[in-house]
């Protein structure tokens, strides 16, 4: 009986604590809802990846970030929709024309009980920036509007009139459903996504009924650049002696065409960037003095990184090797940029492998701007100490090719002008300034002293290069280098032959990549 009471005393305490328990713990749905959006949250950001949103939206994705803490909370036929700010660090200054104001934001549905991403981009026509895709309507909104996914491919794009959308462009590839407005249901679909070698495929479009027609979309190429400096004193303005190289996103984007227009121009944008010594990115004021551009276009940059670093590293040097020349060249003033490409070269007429090519471009009948193309075949196979040399070698080209021009010495065909001709051209014309008219024999000698200058200045910076870098070099193998390109040239056959028999195989060693004798190691 004693061991029933005991039961029956356990049972009731038991129940006295869970009543005292459901008395002082209160169901709190709100904070039930804060915890799974919460969670929520937090897996949309640790997922995030910049990914390719700037292949063709025309924002660079380490310029961007994301207010995870600022967002809107969206729901649309039973699907939340996330809206997050995204701020660029440089903000570019877009050229005159239609568009007058660019910003983005990021869009977030959870997709398959995963996070999918859009970056939305709003090209203002009317100088009223918004910041938000979901308020466009209400604004009154005039511009286009363009949906990237994570690969920066277009799911849709639209154009509005004073905050009525009109019918727009649709990727038939995409699966979610997009917050679209009702004249999404006329959208032309895309069935071909842009490609760097096709472009973008025009899109089947047509009024089809819809109450905002009367126009068609066109695709269309701009280009983003970003001076960038080396804010070596820390005081947040770009110097010349502090300009590294200027960066280049291509942007491909839809237009839209009112019926008996057409296309626009397209507008372009630069921006201007500083390094700290801690490689802090901050933006700064457009510098008073623009620099001499050394310009690497998008593909060069995308596939060959490990030259783009290099053509960056040759710019400081560069800026002394062209200050002596335009010293020796009567202190010239000369102001034009060189675009690095890169594509498969024909060997030359001896059946060698051609490093570089350079194309000109023309304004009132004098060279303006320069086009270098580092050979495909070659970036495969040589040594990083090699493509420095070549950088070298063909921004000396450049500014040769420029001050003779300039001089109205002219070429029939400078894009297929040997180095060693224009080099003996331009070493001609300095020896007159500096001396006048002189002897042929004494010509020649002035001209091999001249070009042994500038030989050497190249060499010290390419040995210093490679001395970063931790590789051997000696004073010989660093001038060998610095010859790249000047075997026809009259200061090469006054040469030793047997110190010229040296210098070719060297240069052979580095272009080829040939590991036992090369410098350098493979620019991968």
């Amino acid at each position: 009986m004693k061991k029933r009471t005991n039961l029956y005393l356990f049972l009731g305490i038991m129940a006295a604590l869970l009543i005292i328990s459901c008395e002082t713990e209160t169901f709190d749905l709100d904070s039930m809802v804060e915890d799974i959006q919460f969670t929520e949250q937090g897996m949309i950001k640790s997922n995030f990846n910049h990914g390719n949103f700037g292949e063709y939206s025309g924002i660079q994705s380490e310029n961007i970030i994301i207010s995870w803490n600022g967002y809107k909370t969206i729901n649309i036929e039973d699907r939340i929709w996330y809206e997050y700010n995204v701020e660029e660090i440089i903000e570019p200054e877009l050229e005159a024309g239609e568009i007058t104001d660019i910003t983005y934001s990021l869009l977030v549905t959870i997709f398959d009980e995963s996070p999918a991403y859009w970056l939305v981009r709003m090209d203002s026509h009317n100088g009223v920036a918004f910041d938000s895709y979901f308020e466009l309507e209400e604004g009154n909104f005039t511009g286009m509007v363009y949906l990237f996914d994570i690969e920066g491919t277009v799911d849709m794009a639209r154009f509005y009139r004073k905050g009525e959308a009109y019918q727009g462009v649709k990727d038939i590839g995409n699966t979610t459903n997009l917050p679209q407005p009702e004249a999404a249901r006329c959208d032309a679909k895309v069935v071909a996504r842009c490609t760097v070698q096709n472009g973008c495929p025009p899109p089947q479009t047509g009024t089809g009924g819809c109450k905002y027609g009367g126009g068609h979309y066109e695709w269309q190429i701009s280009y983003s650049y970003t001076d960038w400096y080396l804010d070596r004193n820390g005081d947040g303005v770009g110097q010349a002696n502090e300009y590294y190289n200027t960066t280049t996103q291509e942007t491909r984007t839809y237009v839209f065409v009112p019926s008996g227009t057409s296309l626009p121009p397209s507008q372009n944008s630069w921006g201007f960037a500083a390094l700290d010594g801690s490689g802090q990115v901050s933006s700064i004021p457009k510098p008073r003095v623009q620099p001499e551009r050394i310009i690497i276009a998008p593909d060069l940059l995308e596939e060959y990184p490990c030259t783009e670093g290099i053509i960056g590293k040759a710019l400081s040097a560069e800026l002394d090797v062209w200050g002596t020349m335009k010293d020796a060249f009567g202190n010239d003033h000369s102001d034009f940029d060189i675009t690095y490409k890169h594509k498969v070269l024909e060997d030359d007429r001896e059946g060698r492998l051609t490093l570089g090519e350079t194309h000109v471009t023309l304004a009132n009948s004098r060279i303006s701007d320069m086009t270098i193309y580092l050979n495909t075949t070659y970036l495969n196979l040589a040594t990083d100490v090699s493509i420095f040399a070549t950088v070298l070698h063909e921004n000396v080209h450049a500014l040769m090719l420029y001050q003779l021009d300039q001089k109205g010495i002219v070429f029939d065909n400078p894009e297929n002008l040997d180095m060693s001709i224009l080099a003996d051209k331009w070493s001609a014309e300095v020896a007159k300034i500096q001396n006048g008219p002189m002897p042929p024999n004494d010509l020649a000698y002035a001209q091999h002293r001249i070009m042994v200058g500038v030989v050497d200045v190249m060499a010290d910076y390419i040995q210093t290069f490679a001395t970063t870098r931790n590789y051997g070099i000696d004073e010989f193998q660093a001038e060998a280098l610095a010859w790249t390109g000047l075997f026809d040239s009259i200061a090469w056959t006054l040469m030793d032959p047997l110190v010229k028999e040296s210098i070719e195989n060297l240069i052979e060693s580095e272009t080829t990549g040939f590991g036992p004798l090369a410098i350098g190691t493979k620019c991968d």
